[in-house]
C-alpha cells in the first residue's frame, strides 16, 4: 500500500466524489493505492480509517473454519470501506482485497467520530453506500435458481442501463466460473435475449 499526502491530489479525488467539505477539516486524510491482491482491511488487521473509494474494484469476502473462502460482495467507487465499523464502533470479521489497483482517500476513524458524526452529509454518504452493499449482499444470497435467471437479474438491477462491461466482478457477484458465465453469455445472446456489444460487453436488448 503506498500512502500520498500530495494535498492538490487529496482535494482533486475529494472533488470527484463530492467529499470536499469532509475531508477539508481533517490535515489527516491522505490518498491511499493497493495494489491487486493486497488486502485492504481483515478481522487481524482492523481498520483505522475510513476508506472513500475513488478508482478500482474491492473484494469483500469471508473465511470458513476449515479455510475456504465465501464471497460476499464488489465494491467500487463512490463506495465507503469502514462504513460499518463507524456506524457500529466494532471491528470486521470479513475481508477486504483489492481486485486491481484501488486508490482511497483515508480518514481517521476518530476524526469521523468525533467531528462529522452528526453531519448529515457524512451520514448520507455512509448510508448509501452500507445499502449498495446490503442490496448485493442479499442477491447473491438469494440467488435464482439458474445461471441464466441469475445473469439476467444482475444486468437488471445491476448494471449501468442493463450493460455488463467485462465479466470478472460479475462471476465473483453470480458466484460462477468464468467458463460457465461465457457460455451462459452465449447461450442468452443466441436466443435473442442479450445482446454483445463487443468483447465482454452484453446488455439487455
Amino acid at each position: 500500500m503506498k500512502r500520498i499526502s500530495d494535498s492538490t491530489l487529496i482535494m482533486e479525488e475529494a472533488g470527484r466524489l463530492g467529499i470536499t467539505d469532509i475531508v477539508s477539516g481533517c490535515d489527516a486524510v491522505m490518498v491511499c493505492r493497493y495494489e491487486r491482491g493486497e488486502i485492504i482491511i481483515s478481522p487481524v488487521n482492523p481498520l483505522d480509517d475510513i476508506l472513500f473509494i475513488t478508482n478500482g474494484t474491492a473484494a469483500i469476502y469471508g473465511i470458513r473454519p476449515d479455510g475456504s473462502s465465501f464471497p460476499i460482495s464488489t465494491i467500487n467507487a463512490p463506495e465507503v470501506i469502514g462504513d460499518i465499523e463507524v456506524l457500529t464502533a466494532s471491528a470486521t470479521s470479513f475481508f477486504v482485497e483489492a481486485r486491481n489497483q484501488v486508490s482511497v482517500i483515508s480518514i481517521p476513524l476518530s476524526y469521523c467520530r468525533e467531528k462529522l458524526w452528526n453531519d448529515p452529509r457524512f451520514l448520507h454518504t455512509l448510508l448509501n453506500s452500507l445499502s449498495s452493499k446490503l442490496t448485493r449482499i442479499a442477491f447473491t444470497e438469494g440467488v435464482s435458481a439458474t445461471v441464466e435467471e441469475r445473469v439476467l437479474n444482475y444486468l437488471r438491477d445491476f448494471c449501468d442501463d442493463g450493460s455488463l462491461k467485462g465479466i470478472n466482478n460479475a462471476t465473483y457477484m453470480l458466484r460462477c466460473s468464468r467458463r460457465q458465465l461465457q457460455r451462459v453469455l452465449r447461450k442468452l445472446c443466441d436466443e435473442g435475449r442479450l445482446q454483445k456489444d463487443g468483447k465482454g460487453q452484453y446488455r439487455l436488448p
